[in-house]
């Protein structure tokens, strides 16, 4: 490195042998130097052990590096990170294309799989309201797997079809009402229309 700038309001990092290594790690795969980078090269051994932990955390859930980029872009987007989307979607697009990246940055699960869907979904709920989810939500999720529009779409049209059914079936009972009450006024007279009130009736 031979220059120095500014991560927003932080000062430059005094160079160091560790912190040549944050930055070249950036050059080498993006071809420039992440202001975050700039940031943790105020504490590498930090950003090490950070990484490393959640490097350990990818391994033991089995999880590939599409599954984590979904993961991530589906918090980071719910969260309103966009440095994080930004950063997570170029790297997810390179697994799985850039209209898949930006559907599930803006909430569309379509083009995702059962699995995906469930992770993505979780990783919302868990941002929006981390307090809210539990273990049924897990149970719930591995058990059935997430719809997608075209079945989402069908069932909504059923539900509209029931719903505009029931409201003819009481459309017509009140119209059958409305006639025996009319053939019951024709039927009777003044007087017993009165005492059916509990009236006496008129002499």
């Amino acid at each position: 490195m031979t220059k120095n700038e500014n991560a927003g309001f932080l000062a430059v990092p005094e160079l160091s042998a560790d912190v040549e290594r944050v930055y070249a790690a950036d050059v080498e795969q993006f071809g420039f130097v992440m202001n975050l980078s700039r940031m943790w090269a105020h504490q590498p051994a930090i950003h090490d052990g950070l990484f490393d932990l959640m490097g350990q955390a990818v391994k033991a859930g089995s999880l590939t590096f599409r599954q984590r980029g979904i993961l991530v872009v589906a918090c980071a987007s719910t969260l309103g990170d966009w440095y994080c989307s930004l950063a997570w979607g170029k790297k997810l697009s390179g697994v799985a294309g850039a209209d898949l990246a930006a559907s599930t940055l803006r909430g569309n699960d379509d083009g995702l799989s059962p699995t995906e869907r469930m992770l993505a979904r979780w990783a919302r709920k868990i941002t929006r309201d981390p307090s809210s989810t539990e273990t049924r939500d897990i149970q719930r999720r591995a058990r059935r797997p997430a719809r997608s529009r075209a079945e989402r779409d069908r069932s909504g049209g059923r539900s509209r079809r029931r719903h505009l059914r029931a409201i003819g079936r009481r459309m017509n009972g009140a119209r059958r009402d409305e006639q025996r009450i009319g053939n019951l006024r024709v039927r009777q007279t003044p007087g017993d229309q009165r005492e059916n009130l509990g009236l006496p009736r008129r002499p």
